[in-house]
């Protein structure tokens, strides 16, 4: 079938059908099917995020992503296609074809299949070539499967929440690479997408009932604004302590647990919790972890993740341009 250009790909049929397509690339294709996942469940909140694919629709499996995320320093977009099926040539022709994107300019390549990055090595496009690029993460996805998840257990001194507007600050304050959305944007992902928040009782804290949260597990209302002690009754001198969210790809991550609260599980809960969740709702729970972070990939390994698709995070720069012509620093 001979391939005409990109197209934008907005109704929901064919968004499904689309994700139905990527699935048979999996994993390598995790980050434009989880984008697209999300952008079905909570598109809403997604407002900016743009799919596009061959036109006509299937004629190869390019998928593009864009903005991959919302900073405007930069470029930014995911790829996928087949390296075994399509020859990257043509791909090149397509990715000249994206609407808005100027390939003289850097780009970030945002959680992209490492042999689509390595593919785009040299390549001529819009008649600019992709000489040079700069990784500041490799690594790769870990998932997780039903079959491998444990119930956590909670200290009574704690309880399960999800994170609210309230938390934004502290959540951003400890984000490494809180660069790469507006606060807008951060605002909407930890309020809207699925989040887990682990908050410490005060004093004069309502008690939780449970401290085992397999009842929620089981009849599924873990995450659905669920709180061990309803938003209205919590007390505002409850401290949050641990905490993880989904990303726009619907990777989950930004965990993080204070330093006086280390050492007691409380990430693990928090992971456990939301990966449930994440299966309940058809999802694949899936995190992104840079090879040199042996900390975290041990740490998954431990809950049942299992390593899955080669990842990178890269800035393509095109002759002539280079790191100092970046309008932010790397982390």
């Amino acid at each position: 079938m001979l391939v005409k250009g990109v197209r934008q790909v907005r109704k929901e049929g064919e968004l499904r059908d689309l994700m139905t397509k990527l699935k048979r690339y999996l994993p390598q294709s995790i980050s434009v099917h989880g984008t697209i996942d999300m952008l079905l469940h909570y598109g809403p909140s997604m407002p900016h995020t743009t799919i596009l694919a061959a036109d006509p629709p299937g004629s190869c499996s390019l998928v593009v992503v864009t903005p991959a995320f919302s900073y405007k320093g930069i470029q930014s977009m995911t790829v996928f296609w087949s390296v075994e099926e399509e020859r990257s040539e043509d791909m090149a022709k397509l990715l000249g074809m994206i609407p808005g994107l100027d390939w003289s300019r850097p780009v970030s390549l945002h959680a992209c299949c490492i042999d689509v990055i390595t593919e785009m090595d040299g390549l001529v496009i819009a008649g600019v070539k992709q000489e040079r690029q700069h990784t500041f993460s490799n690594g790769h996805f870990y998932t997780l499967d039903k079959c491998q998840l444990k119930t956590p257990k909670l200290n009574g001194d704690f309880y399960i929440s999800s994170l609210g507007p309230a938390d934004m600050e502290i959540v951003r304050s400890f984000w490494r690479y809180s660069f790469s959305e507006t606060r807008e944007v951060h605002l909407k992902m930890i309020t809207s997408f699925p989040s887990v928040a682990i908050r410490m009782k005060s004093s004069n804290s309502l008690k939780a009932k449970k401290t085992d949260v397999q009842n929620e597990w089981d009849n599924g209302s873990m995450n659905e604004k669920h709180k061990d002690i309803p938003e209205e009754e919590r007390n505002d001198e409850d401290t949050l302590v641990s905490w993880i969210h989904s990303y726009k790809n619907g990777a989950i991550g930004n965990t993080f647990t204070v330093k006086e609260q280390r050492r007691r599980g409380l990430a693990k809960v928090a992971t456990q919790t939301l990966a449930h969740h994440l299966l309940q709702k058809g999802h694949i729970p899936v995190v992104a972890i840079d090879s040199s972070n042996t900390t975290s990939i041990d740490f998954h390994k431990s809950m049942g993740f299992k390593r899955s698709g080669a990842v990178e995070y890269a800035i393509r720069f095109p002759e002539g341009t280079s790191l100092k012509d970046l309008e932010f620093e790397l982390p």
